[in-house]
């Protein structure tokens, strides 16, 4: 609730415009509508005066400190008052005939000096801009944030492409987000104020690229602590918020159609499969058959181990679907549909907003795994890629000495090639009723689903069977997130006027990944052909399931009480948050207990066919572990007090958080709980103080100070202590049940000018001591990496940020419509690893992973308003950062700094209301190849390709 104060901006004490000038032509009436809050406590201000200047015509606001006006089309002047507070006036609002103008306003208590911001009514150019700087200005924290209409200028349609514009944000892989350098782990996602679970089994994180952009309506970033928020905060929090009730009926419909340069109209690899993919529910196909038993392992049974007959395990493996290679079709455009409206009437308010997308994506990419040679120089030891770009990279020395001359004549080295179709449906649906004058209810729903098919072949040279593989894979995940909240906000006048607000959310994340297939070939030389390889990965069949719920009731009160000069803000509250999760596998394949009439060099579909699947050829064999199946419960009690006193200059924000956390995960077979189940236990108490400053050295300066204390807790895989395989690729992970939570001293410092209106000019420095930091640590292995986590002794995170937004017509009047906006961060970040008795990483000493040390973001924004259009061009540099750990000598594998350019045209038409708006959007322009290297070589290569796409939107009223 909190983020929908992004709407809310500051008035201006003016009395040179003119009260009322009304359009002679118009005589119908339209009406004026707004809110108005307190610009200290951004609580609501009831019995305030919202009157025309110059007419009788006048409001008095509610207890959400909403007002209506209806007005004949005119040029107004409105005064806003209430006793204690300073009166505000705004002017030049326009009003039009069978339109309603939204106006909101925030009051300062008499006698405090935060600066004087000159507002527009809502509807106007730049009206969110403005709202932000203003909720920035007011706000207790340092913090970040993108109004509505920021994110609807964006490129990019999820929540984690948008995130990326803000100062200190760098995005991971497309979906995850970094605060200031630091991971997932240092940092929360809250949704209309509550956390959100996940869909990771191996993250707390929650994926980004889940969220819709189109059904936000403002992401703030808090970057400093107050007692008020999660306790596990060191990056910051990202607080998200739907769409929120519009003061007058609105609908709106939209559809975009777009292209990329890689994948669009061009040869696109799938396969057969459920008649829901095309809504992203494809799981009932690729479910486990019915006949499979969910209680029992299958392997053949004998005289000591208890099992399956050779015919039962004939009727279990023909069960399964014989689909296993990709084959070509056509890519289609990605497309995008919405639908969004609301309304308010009477006691009721109404809001709801509806997305579907579909986008398809080719990738081609070239891979090399490396070994230490002689001199200590790195050497191919494997190899996924394409001639041609070996060639470029001078690795065909290299490759001569490696991999036999009539292989590399056969121009069988082909890399990765992957083509991977995205469904995304997203939904929400809010409603508001008011109780009484002084009560309000809200029940709030968020809905977005995800399905992912995505077939992929590579093929390359493979060290260990020194030869030609050929792998292919099918993959099908599908990705939930629901978050549905019933609230309530309540003003007691009994209690000095408290405000009373309270909440309980229930959200779940669902992550299902039914039948992933694998099936690997190896090159015979003998021969010339290519035969099945019956190790490894090949033959497999892989279904993962996870559900996390969180329960979360919270409640808070708040004071305000204005004394003279000083005012003085109480807040307090409790909350609980409950949350459970449960992981299950199971991994099936395929075996040749006899060759007998079997050619192995027949495609998959042949060799596997329902006719070879018999007790003397294929066999279905289940590789199930019993440490694939875990549980986990975190229950984490708060309560917290703060105090928010301001002066007319300075500003103290202080109080103290207590939170218990218990978390319990078991690991257990999962066919039998009860036999040797491990279970990791902690229970902890944290005491986490803050106290932030801020003092106004202008109307318009400020500097900010914060300190604060906070933690970050392991996740519930790092606390087994059982051995977990990523069948994808990834290496095997171990937990550790003696890991402690870190300890995190953080201390942030800003100055900031508010040049103008939506002029800003912000300098930020940061600095964090982590005591105990949970990092990767890789262990010794004959078969495979794993990696483990460890305590280390501490790290240090520090940097700075500069932010900058200025309208270029101080410079001319000729540059009036021309804006630019910018921001860079410097982030150093330091690790000590220490001894490590398992530890055979290459370097002790490291910066964090996934910390970028440089990272840019430049917009260009020009207007025509004779035209009503608009164009940006946005421009996003993230630096190198540290992808993976190096390990047994080898260099550390680092991610290059990567560039990237996006273009945004927009024209509205149809009169003034402007009711219909085409939309031109062009991303990643410049397409430069996204690069790992490891030491100075090449380790992964691949382009996104250049994505356009055209889009239109009409408000229906």
């Amino acid at each position: 609730r909190l983020a929908m104060l992004a709407a809310l901006v500051l008035g201006v004490v003016a009395t040179s415009s003119p009260a009322h000038v009304p359009h002679p032509s118009s005589p119908q009436k339209g009406s004026l509508t707004g809110r108005v809050i307190d610009l200290v406590t951004q609580e609501p201000v009831r019995e305030a005066r919202v009157e025309i200047a110059g007419t009788p015509h006048h409001a008095v606001t509610d207890q959400d400190g909403t007002f209506a006006l209806p007005l004949e089309a005119g040029t107004y002047q409105v005064r806003i008052s209430r006793a204690g507070y300073r009166e505000q006036v705004v002017t030049q609002v326009v009003v039009r005939s069978g339109e309603t103008t939204p106006l909101d306003i925030a009051l300062s208590p008499e006698g405090m000096t935060l600066g004087e911001v000159e507002v527009k009514a809502a509807g106007s150019n730049g009206t969110d801009e403005i709202a932000l700087l203003a909720e920035r200005k007011a706000a207790a924290v340092v913090s970040d944030g993108l109004s509505i209409r920021e994110m609807k200028r964006d490129t990019h349609s999820d929540a984690a492409g948008v995130l990326q514009r803000v100062p200190g944000i760098s995005v991971v892989q497309n979906k995850y987000v970094y605060v200031r350098g630091l991971g997932e782990r240092y940092s929360t996602t809250v949704f209309n104020d509550a956390l959100l679970p996940t869909t990771e089994p191996d993250r707390r994180v929650v994926p980004m690229d889940l969220i819709p952009a189109n059904l936000l309506d403002a992401v703030t970033v808090l970057k400093s602590f107050t007692p008020d928020q999660p306790g596990e905060f060191s990056g910051g929090v990202v607080k998200i918020r739907a769409i929120e009730f519009p003061s007058s009926a609105t609908l709106k419909v939209s559809a975009s159609l777009g292209s990329n340069s890689l994948t669009t109209f061009k040869s696109f690899l799938t396969y057969p499969g459920d008649r829901l993919d095309w809504l992203g529910f494809g799981g009932g196909r690729r479910a486990l058959p019915e006949i499979i038993p969910r209680d029992r392992r299958l392997l053949r049974g004998n005289i000591i181990v208890p099992g399956f007959t050779a015919e039962q395990l004939q009727t279990f493996g023909r069960a399964f679907e014989n689909i296993w290679s990709p084959r070509p079709d056509t890519a289609g455009p990605n497309q995008s549909y919405s639908l969004s409206g609301g309304m308010s009437r009477g006691r009721w308010g109404v809001v709801g907003g509806f997305i579907y997308t579909t986008a398809f994506q080719n990738t081609t990419e070239d891979r090399l795994y490396y070994v230490i040679g002689a001199e200590n120089r790195l050497v191919p030891r494997s190899v996924f890629a394409r001639k041609d770009f070996l060639r470029q990279q001078g690795l065909e020395p290299s490759l001569r000495a490696l991999i036999p001359e009539d292989l590399l004549a056969e121009d069988l080295l082909r890399g990765y090639r992957s083509s991977t179709n995205t469904v995304r449906l997203g939904a929400t649906a809010n409603v508001a009723y008011r109780l009484a004058g002084n009560h309000k209810l809200f029940v709030r729903n968020f809905f977005s689903h995800e399905g992912t098919d995505s077939s992929r072949v590579y093929r390359g040279w493979y060290e260990s069977r020194a030869t030609i593989i050929n792998d292919e894979r099918l993959r099908y995940l599908e990705e939930g997130v629901y978050a549905g909240q019933l609230s309530g906000d309540h003003v007691i006048p009994s209690l000095s006027n408290s405000v009373v607000t309270w909440r309980f959310t229930y959200s779940r994340a669902t992550l299902d990944e039914p039948d992933l297939r694998e099936s690997i070939y190896e090159y015979d030389r003998s021969i010339g052909r290519f035969r099945f390889f019956s190790q490894l990965q090949s033959g497999l069949r892989l279904f993962n399931t996870m559900r996390e719920n969180i329960r979360e009731p919270a409640l808070d009160w708040s004071l305000f009480m204005p004394t003279g000069r000083t005012t003085i803000a109480l807040k307090a509250g409790a909350s609980w948050s409950n949350r459970d999760r449960g992981f299950t596998s199971r991994r099936f394949r395929f075996i040749a207990r006899g060759a007998s009439g079997i050619d192995f060099t027949a495609p998959i579909e042949e060799l596997l066919a329902p006719a070879n699947i018999r007790p003397n050829g294929f066999e279905i064999f289940e590789e199930t572990r019993p440490t694939d199946a875990y549980e986990g419960i975190h229950d984490i009690a708060a309560g917290y007090g703060m105090v928010d006193v301001a002066r007319p200059k300075w500003r103290i924000i202080g109080g103290v958080r207590a939170e218990r956390s218990r978390q319990i995960v078991t690991t257990f077979n999962p066919f039998n709980r009860t036999l040797n189940p491990v279970r990791a236990d902690q229970d902890q108490t944290d005491w986490m103080p803050s106290l932030g400053l801020v003092y106004s050295v202008t109307p318009t300066m400020n500097l900010r100070t914060g300190y604060s204390r906070t933690v970050a807790r392991p996740h519930f895989r790092e606390l087994s202590p059982f051995e977990f395989t990523d069948v994808t690729g990834g290496p095997s992970a171990v937990g550790n049940p003696a890991l402690v939570r870190t300890t995190i001293t953080n201390v942030d410092a800003r100055w900031e000018w508010f040049v103008g209106a939506q002029e800003l000019i912000a300098v930020s420095f940061f600095a964090k001591r982590l005591v105990n930091p949970i990092e990767p640590v890789i262990q010794p292995s004959n078969e495979v990496t794993i990696v483990s986590y460890r305590n280390v002794p501490r790290a240090t995170n520090w940097g700075w940020e500069i932010e900058v937004r200025k309208n270029l017509g101080v410079l001319s009047a000729r540059l009036t419509n021309l804006s630019l906006l910018g921001n860079y961060t410097y982030v150093r970040s330091h690790v000590t690893i220490g001894p490590q008795n398992l530890s055979v990483v290459t370097s002790s000493e490291r910066p964090l992973v996934g910390q970028s040390k440089n990272v840019f973001n430049g917009i260009v924004h020009y207007e025509m308003p004779r035209w009503k259009l608009e164009a940006r061009a946005l421009i996003n540099f993230v630096g190198e950062r540290l992808s993976e750990v190096g390990a047994f000598g080898l260099p550390d594998i680092v991610e290059e700094g990567y560039p990237s350019l996006d273009v945004y045209v927009s024209r509205r038409f149809l009169g003034e209301a402007q009711k219909l708006e085409v939309r031109f959007s062009a991303e990643n322009l410049l397409d430069r190849s996204v690069r790992f290297i490891q030491g100075s070589f090449p380790y992964w290569f691949y382009h996104r390709g250049r994505t356009f796409s055209i889009g239109v939107s009409y408000s229906i009223f």
